[in-house]
């Protein structure tokens, strides 16, 4: 039987001592509370850890199937996709704005109209930087529309993870 608290490695750890033991639970911190007041440390924790087991309230976090871990990790990617395609979109806009340049809409992300773009500005860190940034731009949106993100009601988990 093994017992440890979720964290960064906590996936990574399942699944090494998984095969190894006869039962692993991993932690939430939050819902065990393990110190109300005193020092905190690894040996505290543990011995904390081990009273709440022998007290049968320790509260566990699904570390299962790793399909669901998969499909956990795919929409994590999607959603950093996302956001750095926005932020990447966010500066973009920001470098026009910041001298006057009108650039409402979505023409100034358009990949061949960037020359275009970049004619305006003058200065040549601004001009280097918002080509720097249509690079990016140009690497991420591909892999934004990738025919495996396509999510509908009628895909289920095995179709996105597989891809088909």
């Amino acid at each position: 039987m093994s017992r440890f608290e979720e964290g960064t490695q906590a996936n990574w750890l399942h699944e090494v001592v998984r095969p190894l033991v006869t039962e692993v639970v991993v932690c939430d911190p939050r819902h065990n509370k393990l110190l109300q007041s005193g020092n905190k440390n690894d040996r505290v924790d543990a011995q904390k850890l081990a009273e709440l087991l022998r007290n049968g309230s320790l509260k566990a976090v699904y570390h299962g199937d790793h399909g669901v871990r998969t499909l956990k990790e795919l929409v994590r990617t999607y959603d950093c996709l996302v956001s750095d395609s926005t932020r990447v979109m966010n500066r973009l806009k920001a470098i026009f704005r910041g001298r006057a340049i009108a650039c409402g809409g979505h023409e100034v992300y358009r990949q061949d109209r960037s020359e275009q773009w970049l004619e305006k500005l003058r200065e040549p860190g601004a001009k280097q930087r918002a080509g720097f940034l249509y690079e990016q731009l140009a690497a991420l949106k591909p892999l934004r529309l990738k025919p495996n993100w396509r999510w509908s009601k009628k895909c289920d988990a095995k179709q996105l993870i597989s891809g088909s």
